[in-house]
């Protein structure tokens, strides 16, 4: 199955049910490779140690526990980029010497513009554009077709700006971009065992790596904390729930199967008041209790 979510709100053993999934895969021996384990940077400490508990010191020799950061050194390191790694400073400097070759273009801002606040704006816009995954040329599609001359010029000026980056520099913030292109260049990961945990959510940049990778032929399993795919019914976890559906979206448009595993009935708590407020708080269509229970102060 190229893509499986875990779904159930916390407490429910979504890391403990995939943790047992692993370790299953190792032991029938049906993976290929490394298991490749995704989490966020400030997770992978904790995360190794807990799965190197649940699947046994001899089986983690067989699974990577990663960030999306660690896993593009890795695959660049493998395929042989190396780039010059640009600090703030440096961008800067980049991005005026792009003003200044790409002026004579521009419809709103002046080429005597020099406010230093003007760098930082630029800067804050790129960084934004590129999280959500925008390119330039998107950009200035958009600006022509609301003739808007505004983003027309900041959409001018990150193409010149990105085309002196790709000279020798290596800007972090393009680190997903370039991981997610690299996948699909090399077709890495195809057969391979991939499962993302502790994210609630992705940005669209990460999420394009992911499903590149199903692309590619990975088989995909993401955990996720919300029991339902309806934000709208799903509460405080309607951001995930957004998440689910949008992946389960994505793998039908790309013709692939997605596999949906609710855990939520398996969810454990020391008294049904608990329960209850922890299912139906900040719910829309949550139940009015007519008592206060004993239990919850």
């Amino acid at each position: 199955m190229p893509l499986s979510l875990i779904l159930g709100r916390v407490g429910c053993g979504k890391t403990s049910y995939m943790a047992n999934r692993i370790r299953q895969i190792i032991e029938s021996k049906q993976h290929r490779g490394e298991i490749t384990l995704i989490v966020p940077d400030q997770y992978t400490v904790a995360s190794e140690q807990y799965f190197m508990d649940r699947v046994g010191e001899k089986n983690f020799r067989h699974l990577n526990v990663t960030s999306l950061k660690s896993l593009a050194r890795t695959e660049f390191a493998r395929h042989g980029i190396s780039s010059r790694v640009l600090g703030e400073g440096g961008k800067t400097v980049l991005l005026k010497k792009a003003f200044d070759a790409v002026s004579p273009s521009l419809k709103y801002y002046p080429p005597t513009y020099r406010n230093p606040r003007f760098w930082a704006m630029l800067l804050g816009a790129i960084k934004e554009l590129k999280a959500a995954g925008i390119s330039a040329e998107e950009l200035l599609q958009t600006a022509r077709k609301e003739n808007n001359d505004k983003l027309h010029d900041i959409a001018m000026i990150r193409q010149v700006y990105e085309g002196f980056l790709a000279e020798e520099y290596f800007d972090p913030d393009d680190v997903p971009s370039r991981l997610r292109k690299l996948l699909e260049e090399t077709g890495d990961f195809e057969d391979e065992a991939v499962f993302v945990a502790n994210f609630r959510t992705f940005y669209n940049r990460e999420r394009n790596i992911l499903l590149q990778m199903i692309r590619n032929g990975a088989h995909v399993t993401v955990a996720l904390p919300t029991d339902t795919t309806d934000p709208q019914q799903a509460g405080p976890t309607a951001d995930s729930a957004e998440e689910a559906r949008k992946l389960m979206a994505y793998c039908h448009r790309m013709g692939e199967e997605c596999h949906v595993i609710n855990l939520q009935d398996q969810a454990s708590f020391s008294s049904e008041e608990f329960r209850l407020l922890e299912e139906e708080f900040a719910r829309p269509t949550g139940k009015i209790m007519e008592e206060i229970p004993e239990k919850i102060h």
